[in-house]
């Protein structure tokens, strides 16, 4: 009886430890994928957000530099810090005008991170939280006793 216990707990463990080695290799760094020296800005309307994790995906058509209409898929941070910041399905439904800000994909002229996101009505919304990103403040230097 009891090997038949150890038998499903070391199960549960294993399928536990599967799904977070799943969703860990889900998630990747930011550099590898986007250049954050190469900036966007995009204006259009919401085809579809997905609110997902470990990132969401914002799809918004609009026109190109040659005046076609293309989708732009623009990544960022996972659901439960962009709905603390107000981005919300509720807000990004389909049809939504907006601009979004953020860095360019180094695989595809139509991707990108956003980073901000300017409403119809004025309110503009940074995934940083409402400072926005701020640089790191320089360290205090400390001057040694004698």
């Amino acid at each position: 009886m009891h090997s038949g216990m150890r038998l499903h707990g070391f199960t549960a463990v294993i399928v536990s430890m599967t799904i977070a080695a799943g969703s860990a290799a889900a998630h990747h760094s930011f550099a590898p994928h986007f250049d954050a020296a190469k900036k966007v800005n995009i204006s259009g309307t919401v085809k579809e957000y997905e609110a997902r994790n470990p990132h969401s995906y914002l799809h918004v058509n609009a026109v190109d530099q040659n005046g076609r209409t293309r989708e732009y898929v623009c990544e960022s941070h996972d659901v439960t810090q962009l709905s603390r910041i107000g981005i919300t399905p509720q807000i990004l439904k389909a049809g939504t005008k907006l601009r979004i800000t953020g860095s360019l994909s180094r695989h595809s002229p139509y991707m990108c991170f956003f980073e901000t996101i300017e409403l119809a009505d004025g309110r503009t919304l940074n995934v940083n939280g409402p400072g926005g990103s701020q640089p790191t403040p320089l360290q205090a230097k400390v001057t040694p006793r004698n």
